[in-house]
């Protein structure tokens, strides 16, 4: 009697994964390809769905642009602590339907990692090895940018007097503002000397 329980007990459980296996089969299927429909790709190996057993062929092409509601994840990957923070946010306006192209055009400053059209993957370098560091200062009476080593000194001196700042500029600068690269230090000393 024991062994007749185990055995329909056995061939239950079989018919039971058997039967949630085939409907979560069809249920996989049905939101990809509808009943009766061939999947076919174009010239552009863009896929299109023909529908069998109609007078017209029905075509409907699945574009590669990105979605509306894509996901931008934005990496800021910091080289000298080799450390990643990252943030999320949705596709801009004005890159829905575009391409990977189109997406490094509007991110020129940025790599990007991975595209899809759901998700985006961009990477930002931040505090790289190679990029020369600063600290604009002060230097008699007047803005000056020195090495981030003190012991390479002075890296230029400006004409900028600090007296004709306002104070929370004044405060900055007594302090020292830590500059990256060369770029950015170039927009600092315009910024100050307008």
């Amino acid at each position: 009697m024991y062994r007749l329980r185990g055995f329909a007990a056995g061939v239950i459980t079989s018919v039971v994964i058997i039967v949630v296996a085939a409907v979560g089969a069809m249920i996989g299927l049905s939101g990809i390809v509808e009943k009766n429909t061939a999947v076919n790709t174009d010239e552009n190996n863009a896929v299109v769905l023909d529908k069998e057993n109609t007078e017209e062929n029905v075509e409907t092409t699945v574009s590669d642009g990105l979605h509306k509601n894509a996901v931008f994840t934005y990496e800021f990957y910091n080289e000298i602590t080799d450390t990643t923070d990252s943030m999320e946010g949705m596709c801009p306006d004005e890159l829905v339907g575009k391409a990977m192209t189109d997406v490094k055009d509007y991110y020129s400053d940025w790599q990007v990692i991975e595209f899809s059209p759901d998700s985006v993957l961009l990477r930002k370098i931040i505090g790289s090895k190679d990029e020369e560091r600063y600290v604009v200062g002060v230097y008699d009476g007047c803005v000056a940018v020195f090495y981030e080593n003190e012991e390479d000194g002075i890296y230029m001196t400006t004409d900028i007097p600090v007296a004709g700042l306002d104070h929370d500029r004044q405060v900055m600068l007594n302090d020292g503002i830590y500059v990256e690269g060369r770029d950015r230090l170039g927009r600092i000393i315009e910024d100050y000397s307008s």
